[in-house]
């Protein structure tokens, strides 16, 4: 973008960065017809070092871990499941590959929500400005509304 743009995007570079890295994790490490999941770790699954599964390829285990672990520092909701899958780097199996392919799965899901976000609050304007001042108005006036909305959502989830 910044040589499309020709401006300095400071600490955004950062984050597109970041979402660049998690779409390449989705295609290394995923596969496209996976569901989406709404929370990283199953509520009833206990993972374990014990039990007859299969043995797993520990180096493959690791790198997705660690690109996982690295992820967290945009994505902070699946902190609690990285340090969970973290403590079996050494003696993984069938069930903790699962559980990490559960999290690429989330991962996905809230990227596909955040695409769906940004298309559905990129649509053709309703009005058209006469001049400069009156497209900065109807732009502050847009905004202004939807930080007022957002106010309103937030106000309602805290009280319930």
């Amino acid at each position: 973008m910044e040589n499309v743009f020709e401006t300095d995007l400071g600490e955004m570079t950062y984050f597109l960065g970041m979402e660049a890295f998690a779409l390449k994790i989705l295609r290394n490490f995923c596969t496209t017809n996976n569901k989406i999941v709404s929370t990283p770790v199953a509520q009833s699954e206990k993972l374990s070092n014990k039990g007859n599964y299969e043995k797993m390829d520990e180096k493959g285990y690791r790198s997705l871990g660690v690109c996982l672990l690295y992820l967290t520092t945009t994505k902070p909701d699946i902190i609690f499941a990285i340090s969970l899958l973290s403590r079996f780097m050494d003696c993984c199996n069938a069930a903790h590959f699962k559980a990490t392919k559960r999290v690429l799965r989330n991962v996905k899901g809230t990227l596909d929500m955040r695409f769906k976000c940004l298309l559905l609050s990129s649509q053709k304007q309703q009005i058209i400005a006469q001049s400069t001042e009156e497209a900065k108005f109807i732009a502050v006036a847009a905004v202004i509304n939807q930080a007022t909305w957002l106010r309103k959502l937030l106000c309602d989830l805290n009280e319930s």
